[in-house]
């Protein structure tokens, strides 16, 4: 870099261009002793930065011109390059002001030399065809030249999945992954919004204005399909903000109809609808989790928080529908053979959360024990203790432990494997370091987030609903064991999510969605109850 590589020139922006001349002639030099070389030319950038002092016909043709020269500098470097034993890497590590005001922020990058063929570039960063990190970048040219990466480096080298229609399947990923970025903050926060307006108004007609209770049921049943919608709503494809809205409103009425059909039993329903909802999360698991990956309730690959298996906000939702909805289910027909299937379809989802080639959720595997655990233990017949849940937290250190041995031993380049090989290098010291951070992260969520206040809405309206009427709520529990049992174990994996997920509050706020509906309209039908045996 000097000034020496650039040109005047008044036909360019800020009247300056590089000297692709010199600039390969630098190269040429370079290449005689190997090595890493690194070579930026400047003039996209100045053309991107100069693009708003300018017409847009102007701003474009600096670019083009830009680009083109880029290029050719980049097919004369090949030229002189061997690709089957010289490592080539083109990327762009900044989007263009065009492309941030239309919030993509994804960039591309090329790579070829030994190893890599044509298709699409992958990372065990992201195990996500076409999508690496920025962190990827070094770790792949460390494992070029043979060098061992840092502990502390947290991406992996680049790899290639072989693919005939690399471009056109990047085009297609790129324009479903800005429009899941685009849409999934309004559309949450507008959800959870919703979600605490209802629980506020169904505490406050359960006192007042019971009659009217019917009237805000269906509303709940809505509240508690949408994230199944969630799920569906990728097979659409890239939508805009409006878009996204009306098909979700449209595929909820739809699904809530035909539940409301084939049920009139409000308990019942959402019973359906959460076997349903855990059914859909599982199956695409198993399948990698191919809608998980383009839901609004999935994953922002912009914000680059997760890439791959199950992420905080599914996590929560299959936790808490799937524990509902067993519940529910037993409750309406308590036969051994209903739970036995419980307990298998429990260890199912435990492990598609937790195994290497599902995601490895750490946070998942310690929540999931301890959820699962306690509802299995319950419907057993099971008094749950504090020595109970002592044992039970001491068999799930010596698993979490075997696992994290085992996917080390395996190679498996999972966050848990990773962590292992951080703790053996610096020490325990650096696992209190990760649970401080996660900590921090959870602190800091509480304060942003909305879903802090759909945790804290469900807890007040639990406290509520527990002291007035004195005793409805025990009773309820008392005369619906099941459900009682579903509700304690949905509590028990809130808790544990809170504690042991970088942000786990999100993991405990959506198993609210199934935790807490079931129990105000439990509630509805008790104080019904209640005042029909009175008349």
């Amino acid at each position: 870099m000097s000034e020496s590589l650039l040109l005047r020139d008044e036909n360019s922006p800020y009247m300056v261009k590089a000297n692709y001349k010199k600039l390969y002639e630098k190269f040429l030099e370079a290449s005689k002793e190997g090595g890493l070389i690194i070579i930026d030319p400047g003039d996209t950038l100045r053309a991107d930065a100069f693009s708003k002092y300018t017409t847009p016909s102007l701003a474009n043709s600096y670019k083009e011109k830009a680009l083109k020269e880029a290029d050719e500098l980049i097919g004369k470097i090949l030229n002189h390059m061997n690709l089957s034993k010289d490592l080539f890497i083109a990327l762009s590590p900044y989007p263009s002001s065009s492309d941030i005001s239309k919030n993509n922020l994804i960039t591309p990058v090329i790579v070829a030399g030994p190893s890599f063929s044509k298709g699409l570039a992958i990372s065990n960063t992201t195990k996500r065809e076409g999508i690496v990190t920025n962190l990827d970048i070094a770790p792949t040219i460390l494992k070029y030249f043979n060098i061992s990466p840092p502990i502390e480096m947290l991406g992996h080298p680049i790899k290639t999945i072989p693919s005939d229609n690399a471009l056109s399947k990047l085009l297609k990923d790129d324009e479903m992954i800005v429009s899941v970025h685009n849409a999934r903050t309004p559309i949450l926060k507008g959800y959870a919004s919703i979600f605490i307006i209802l629980v506020i108004l169904y505490i406050v007609l359960l006192f007042i204005k019971k009659d009217y209770l019917g009237y805000i049921s269906p509303l709940l049943l809505a509240v508690i399909t949408v994230p199944l919608t969630f799920l569906i709503l990728p097979l659409l494809g890239p939508l805009n903000l409006y878009s996204n809205v009306i098909a979700i409103v449209l595929i909820t009425i739809a699904i809530d109809l035909l539940v409301m059909l084939s049920s009139k039993k409000d308990l019942d329903r959402v019973m359906i609808i959460s076997l349903i909802t855990s059914f859909a999360i599982l199956v695409d698991l198993v399948l990698h989790a191919p809608l998980m990956k383009n839901s609004l309730l999935g994953y922002d690959v912009i914000s680059g928080a997760r890439y791959y298996g199950i992420g905080n906000e599914y996590m929560g939702v299959l936790l808490g529908s799937l524990i509902m909805g067993t519940a529910l289910f037993t409750e309406k027909y308590p036969k051994k053979i209903v739970k036995a299937t419980t307990f298998l379809l429990f260890i199912a989802a435990f492990f598609l959360m937790v195994m290497p080639q599902f995601g490895a959720k750490v946070g998942a595997f310690i929540t999931g024990f301890m959820a699962f655990g306690t509802v299995i233990l319950m419907m057993s017949g099971v008094k749950i203790t504090k020595k109970h849940f002592l044992i039970m937290f001491v068999l799930m250190a010596i698993s979490l432990t075997l696992m994290f041995a085992i996917s080390t031993f395996l190679g498996t380049m999972t966050h848990m494997a990773q962590t292992t090989l951080i703790v053996k290098a610096e020490g325990i010291n650096s696992l209190f370091q990760i649970f401080a951070r996660k900590l921090q992260m959870e602190l800091k969520l509480m304060k942003y987030t909305i879903w802090s206040w759909v945790l804290v809405i469900s807890i007040v309206a639990l406290f509520v609903v527990s002291y007035k009427p004195t005793g409805v709520l025990q009773e309820a529990f008392k005369n619906h064991k099941y459900i009682y049992t579903g509700f304690f174990g949905s509590i028990v994996g809130m808790l544990f999510a809170l504690g042991f997920n970088d942000a786990g509050i999100v993991a405990a706020a959506t198993m609210c969605i199934y935790a807490i509906p079931p129990i105000l309209l439990l509630l509805q039908k008790m104080k019904t109850m209640v005042r029909v045996n009175l008349a």
